[in-house]
């Protein structure tokens, strides 16, 4: 679980290669290529090649679950932009 106390703040972690800006982001990585992302009051959330984050500068909840093999499943209450590997 990520968390900033601001909702414009950044974190990036090059060993994980992850960053996000926003309140509160989950990754949740169960292996294997399995991973969901998750974005609650967020703008971005970018892991390993994948990442989800608000078509405008505002912030949104959204949700990514990635499995392999499978188109990534979408879940969001605004419009968002993705990237896949």
């Amino acid at each position: 679980m990520l968390s900033n106390p601001e909702d414009t703040d950044e974190y990036t972690d090059n060993a994980s290669v992850t960053s996000f800006k926003g309140r509160t982001a989950v990754i949740a990585d169960f292996g294997e290529g399995n991973t969901e992302l998750y974005l609650g009051d967020a703008h971005s959330l970018s892991y390993r090649g994948y990442s989800v984050a608000a078509k405008d500068d505002a912030n949104t909840a959204a949700s990514m679950t990635i499995k392999p093999g499978e188109k990534p499943i979408i879940k969001a209450n605004s419009e968002v932009a993705t990237m896949t590997k």
